[in-house]
């Protein structure tokens, strides 16, 4: 049982991690007018070049593609339910270390 909450902690903060970090390549491919599917499926295809020229936190032009590709709403929900599997897991690892110094 310990190890399957393990492995789903885990599974929950890379899945929440995937998901807010795919919102950069699909940005990179509305820019470079590329089909988004690619650059999502196989984000190293074209290099680094194109991620180095695109912070997506400190541009603008991020959070107008999310505006008007109607995506800001999941781009919100993403970074929250990445943030509370953050706290979760801290959470849940705390505890597990505890309850194992306390049985040893």
């Amino acid at each position: 049982m310990d190890i399957l909450l393990h492995g789903l902690v885990w599974l929950s903060l890379l899945g929440t991690g995937a998901w807010l970090l795919s919102f950069w390549p699909r940005w990179v491919a509305h820019d470079l007018g590329l089909p988004q599917q690619d650059m999502v499926l196989k984000p190293w295809r074209r290099g680094l070049a194109p991620y180095r020229l695109r912070w997506p936190l400190v541009s603008w032009a991020f959070w107008i593609h999310l505006w008007r590709s109607g995506r800001l709403l999941e781009f919100v929900l993403a970074a929250i339910a990445f943030f509370s599997a953050f706290r979760i897991a801290s959470a849940f690892f705390k505890t597990a270390s505890a309850v194992t110094r306390a049985a040893g």
